[in-house]
C-alpha cells in the first residue's frame, strides 16, 4: 500500500485500498431427498401376473385380483384395506354399521367387537404383518360375507371416486349366486 498523495495530480492507480473479505453468510441447511436404494426396486412389478384370491361363503364369495397378492392373507389385507377407504366416505360408517362389520388393520380398528359379543372372524396369522381382521358382529360367517357383498354392490353402483373407482382400484369384485 502506498500513502495518498496529498498535492498535485492524483493517480486513482496508485491509491490502494485495503481489501476487506466480505462476511460469509450462515450456511442454511437444504433439505436433501433421501437416496434411494436400488436394491429395494421391484423392477419386474409391471410384468408380474396378478394374483387371485376367492373368499367363499354359501350363496356368494369375494374375489380379490392385485399383483401384490401371493397369499390369501394378502387378499385380506387388501380387502380390509378397501373397506377401510369406504369407511373414509361420507356414509361409510353407517354402510359398516348397518352390514355389522368390524375391522382391524395394523393399528386401526373399526366396530371390534368386546369379548360377551358373538362374531364371527377372518384373521391373517400371528406372524403376519400387517395385522388384518374382518368381523361380522352376531352374525355367522356365510351370512356376514353376504351382507358385505351386498355392501359392495352398493358401493360399486356409485360413479367415479366415490365408489366403483375405490373397489376397482384394491382389485376387489363381489360375486352374488
Amino acid at each position: 500500500m502506498t500513502d495518498p498523495v496529498k498535492k498535485g495530480i492524483v493517480d486513482p492507480w496508485r491509491i490502494v485500498t485495503p481489501l476487506v473479505e466480505p462476511k460469509k453468510a450462515p450456511r442454511v441447511a437444504t433439505q436433501t431427498k433421501a437416496k434411494i436404494d436400488l436394491a429395494n426396486i421391484d423392477w419386474d412389478a409391471d410384468l408380474r401376473v396378478p394374483g387371485m384370491y376367492i373368499f367363499r361363503a354359501t350363496g356368494c364369495c369375494i374375489k380379490v385380483t392385485n399383483k401384490q397378492i401371493f397369499t390369501g392373507c394378502d387378499a385380506l389385507r387388501d380387502l380390509v384395506q378397501c373397506l377401510f377407504q369406504i369407511l373414509e366416505l361420507i356414509d361409510g360408517p353407517d354402510l359398516l354399521e348397518e352390514a355389522n362389520i368390524g375391522l382391524v388393520l395394523h393399528d386401526r380398528e373399526w366396530l371390534v367387537p368386546q369379548a360377551e359379543v358373538r362374531a364371527s372372524l377372518l384373521s391373517t396369522p400371528v406372524d403376519y404383518a400387517p395385522k388384518s381382521m374382518l368381523y361380522f358382529r352376531m352374525q355367522s360367517q356365510d351370512h356376514g360375507m353376504l351382507r358385505l357383498v351386498r355392501l359392495l354392490n352398493r358401493v360399486i353402483r356409485r360413479p367415479g371416486t366415490a365408489g366403483e373407482y375405490i373397489v376397482k382400484r384394491w382389485g376387489v369384485e363381489p360375486i352374488l349366486r
